[in-house]
Order: C-alpha cells, then structure tokens, then sequence
C-alpha cells in the first residue's frame, strides 16, 4: 500500500454514491492570536494506493497528531478493507477523511500528522503554527 495524497483543509468529504474526494482551503500554516490554540475544525485528507492485484484484507488506518517533542496530541483508529479496482489492472485506490475538532495546540511549533496503516507508517505532512506578529 502506498501514500497517493495527504493533506490537511479546513474542509473534506467523500461522496457516497461515486467516492469522489472533495477538498476545501488545504494548508499547511495556522497563524494564532494566542497560545493555547483550541483550533474548532479541520480534516485531515489521504488517498492510499493499493498494488493492481491485492488480495482484499482488513486492515487498521491510524492517524496520530504529535508535537515538535514527539509528544502524541491525539490519536485516531479506524478499520478499512481496500476496494476492488474497477477495471482490470487498475491500481486500486482509498480516499479517506479524518474530522478532527476542537484540537489543542498547546503552543506555536511544527506538528506532525502520522499516517499509519496497521503497524507501518506510510506518510508524515507537518502543520505549522505560529504567533501573529503585530505587522500581520
């Protein structure tokens, strides 16, 4: 299995009827008033490749938010089992959306989204917080 797209938005959704992805305001930075920074709302985006052939096979997606220290911020599990391509010899794909609400950021700092399916890590994209400056 391999990692097709990570990203972080402030919005994302999957249609239900032709598993589209739909992404809204992707970033990278969040710049805040103050510390700490209770963040209402953003979802966390990734689309996995399977190899053409794969035997179908519950598996476990684990997203895991750290700080700059290594310290875990929060964690989130979910089974999933890799859909069939829909055309012979097509990679098969997964898109999947991790709400995520009222996160504490303790303090300014980069943080790192940690993607892991089962036990491996297969995608690392980090989110950067900073302090506004009076010139911003």
């Amino acid at each position: 299995m391999q990692p097709l797209m990570l990203l972080v938005a402030d919005h994302a959704s999957v249609e239900p009827n032709t598993g589209k992805l739909n992404v809204l305001g992707a970033f990278r930075q969040i710049i805040a008033s103050n510390f700490p920074l209770q963040y209402s709302r953003f979802s966390i985006v990734i689309k996995l490749g399977g190899e053409v052939g794969e035997i179908q096979r519950e598996c476990t997606l684990t997203v895991i938010l750290t700080n700059e220290d290594g310290k875990e911020i929060l964690q989130f599990s979910a089974p999933f089992t890799m859909p069939v391509a829909h055309q012979t010899g097509m990679q098969p794909e997964l898109n999947a959306v991790v709400e995520l609400n009222n996160v504490v950021f303790p303090h300014p700092g980069e943080y790192q989204v940690s993607v892991f399916v089962d036990d491996q890590v297969i995608s690392n994209t980090a989110i950067i917080l900073t302090l506004k400056t009076t010139q911003e």
